[in-house]
């Protein structure tokens, strides 16, 4: 059974994925949940303090959770792929289980945008999850080629920046304009497989 303060920081987040930041006063985060405003306030102190548990259990932590599973001494491309696959899955059915008719990843990017906007230390965490992704993805490929699975004549360093930038479901078309690729449940997959099978040997 969800505690109160959990009950509030899901439906919070329910708002946030639907009306953006500046689209959810107290009022109508108190409407939402059905609650006094007394209640709310005895959880948090204020609407920035509630965003901010949001961004913590629907960002940092899915984030944190996945990047704690990668040992950077054994993990390979796969082990990669297959993590961060998850990790864009799980994202997926968090949205999901909002029940919030026509919610994409494109709320989910939304709500970390407006955390940058309104959380002086989220830039620096981001920065931290962005280098922690591409270091893994550095010692997967060096780890992949010391097993013979990938070739040995490809910039690392490179080929790391890529994956790490590999979105869902977004291209760089030949003209430099943004692609959306077919609505497939696992474009991220797909686009890491693409990647890896090309500098397989």
């Amino acid at each position: 059974m969800k505690s109160t303060r959990d009950y509030i920081t899901e439906k919070a987040f329910e708002q946030y994925l639907t009306n953006g930041y500046e689209g959810v006063s107290i009022s109508v985060l108190q409407k939402s949940l059905n609650i006094g405003r007394a209640t709310l306030y005895y959880h948090f102190s204020n609407k920035e303090d509630l965003f901010n548990e949001v961004i913590n259990v629907y960002v940092t932590s899915i984030f944190q959770k996945h990047l704690g599973m990668i040992d950077k001494s054994i993990v390979t491309i796969p082990d990669l792929i297959q993590i961060f696959t998850d990790m864009h899955e799980f994202i997926k059915q968090t949205i999901l289980l909002t029940n919030i008719s026509n919610a994409k990843f494109s709320n989910y990017t939304s709500l970390i945008i407006h955390a940058y906007m309104h959380n002086p230390n989220f830039a620096d965490y981001m920065h931290y999850v962005i280098e922690e992704t591409y270091q893994s993805w550095v010692f997967g490929i060096q780890n992949s080629i010391k097993k013979g699975d990938v070739r040995d004549n490809i910039n690392v360093k490179i080929l790391a920046s890529i994956f790490t930038g590999i979105k869902d479901n977004v291209s760089l078309g030949l003209d430099d304009k943004i692609i959306l690729l077919p609505n497939e449940d696992n474009n991220y997959n797909i686009n890491c497989l693409y990647l890896y099978n090309l500098i397989k040997k």
